[in-house]
């Protein structure tokens, strides 16, 4: 179902706090935490010198709030995850959410068209894309769509910008679990949750980040009425990268996941009914 691309583990975390990255730190006030150490208490020179490397270490090993991990210097976010079709995807640097050519953004999908005579399901690929982002290790993505026209079926790593050979953590299909331990509630009919890291060890990606996070494959199991069917992400979760609860997150190993915005996209194969009169 995605190959030997990806190799699976028995962990389910419904937002992952992805790999830790150490020894990424915010420039220290030594002012204000010497003040704040010492209160009013008269230090000569030599006791600042003898301490003050002593506090920075014991800052260190408890992981005080004054030393978070940051994200890549500079990038000032957020980015956007869309859903895209490979063939209208423009290539890194220019932003994968626009289409080419003359095909609209956001994306309208509308599958083939079945050949004659039609041994089984057509089925469309829906590239899960990133453009413009924080560096990452992680994702955690629901996708949702009416499960009488497209049936979630696999999803495919291949191209994605993890780095090194990706793990996955979470893989539930149409409410059913393939990898990991327990879907979550929010997993239902019509929809693909794939929750996955980068290989172990490996850093985050550099920022600005934009190529593929993975394609969600779905059977077409019937005709949509003119102006099609939503096509987007599921909603219901918490502490995500994107406001209102969207089941969108891409973590950077820190408590806080990297900021993000969301572009759906649709689905319409009115057309064949007048083509071919079926779809599916």
């Amino acid at each position: 179902m995605y190959g030997n691309s990806s190799k699976e583990i028995p962990v389910n975390l419904r937002s992952i706090q992805a790999i830790p990255q150490s020894n990424r730190f915010e420039k220290i006030n030594i002012e204000t935490a010497l003040q704040a150490f010492f209160g009013l208490f008269y230090l000569d020179r030599r006791l600042v010198f003898v301490i003050l490397p002593l506090t920075l270490i014991a800052a260190f090993l408890t992981g005080v709030g004054t030393l978070p991990t940051v994200h890549a210097a500079g990038f000032p976010g957020p980015g956007t995850v869309c859903l895209q079709d490979a063939s209208s995807a423009s290539a890194p640097p220019a932003s994968p959410c626009v289409s080419s050519g003359t095909n609209p953004t956001p994306f309208i999908f509308n599958g083939p068209f079945p050949s004659t005579p039609q041994p089984g399901p057509t089925q469309i690929r829906v590239g899960v894309y990133l453009n413009g982002s924080a560096g990452l290790n992680a994702f955690d993505i629901t996708l949702l769509t009416n499960n009488a026209i497209l049936k979630p079926v696999s999803i495919d790593l291949t191209g994605t910008l993890l780095l090194g050979t990706p793990v996955i953590v979470l893989e539930c299909l149409n409410g059913a679990l393939v990898a990991g331990t327990v879907c979550s509630s929010t997993d239902t009919a019509g929809t693909i949750h794939l929750a996955a890291t980068s290989a172990a060890g490996q850093p985050l990606t550099t920022a600005p980040t934009t190529g593929l996070l993975f394609t969600g494959v779905f059977n077409v199991t019937g005709t949509t009425a003119a102006g099609g069917i939503a096509l987007g992400f599921q909603t219901g979760c918490s502490s995500t990268s994107v406001p209102g609860g969207v089941c969108v997150t891409i973590a950077n190993g820190s408590t806080t996941p990297d900021p993000e915005t969301a572009q759906v996209a649709s689905f319409n194969n009115s057309a064949c009914l007048t083509t071919s009169g079926w779809c599916a």
